[in-house]
């Protein structure tokens, strides 16, 4: 089966930093491949990143491409990859709408038939709907995956 996990942007610490909580929602979209592999070993899995909007007019890098940034220093640090290589993709779309839409279409681009979606409780509260919608219309599977302690109410910078 192909796999992709999705990581939701949140949010900047600074031009050149993600907030606490995309920190946490990159390691765990790591986290989950890294299972992923181990228990199907003929599995394929894709790493799909969201937020692709600069910290301000004109910036050098996109929240996705220091959430993809990120991602990559976690896979080349971690000894289950070395033999597998896993792709990280920007996703489309800003927003739960637009990202749900984006991401669910390249991910039938790309041949995968399950997605992992990795977002706080607060997002996937109202978000679980709008994906769903999404990769029923794409004919995919999804499952959903909330971090814990970074976020809540009021989203901790």
């Amino acid at each position: 089966m192909n796999y992709a996990v999705v990581s939701i942007g949140c949010g900047f610490r600074g031009s050149d930093r993600t907030c606490l909580v995309d920190e946490e929602r990159n390691l765990r979209t790591v986290l989950r491949a890294r299972h992923i592999l181990a228990g199907c070993g003929d599995a394929e899995v894709t790493i799909i990143v969201t937020g692709d909007v600069p910290f301000a007019p004109g910036a050098a890098k996109t929240l996705a491409a220091l959430k993809g940034e990120q991602i990559r220093f976690h896979i080349r640090t971690n000894d289950l990859f070395s033999q597998k290589h896993i792709p990280v993709i920007i996703g489309p779309g800003v927003g739960m709408m637009s990202e749900a839409r984006g991401v669910t279409e390249v991910a039938r681009r790309e041949r995968i038939e399950k997605l992992i979606i990795v977002s706080s409780r607060w997002n996937l509260w109202p978000g679980r709907i709008v994906w769903r919608r999404r990769a029923s219309e794409q004919g995919l599977a999804i499952s959903f995956e909330a971090i814990q302690d970074k976020a809540g109410w009021r989203t901790r910078f």
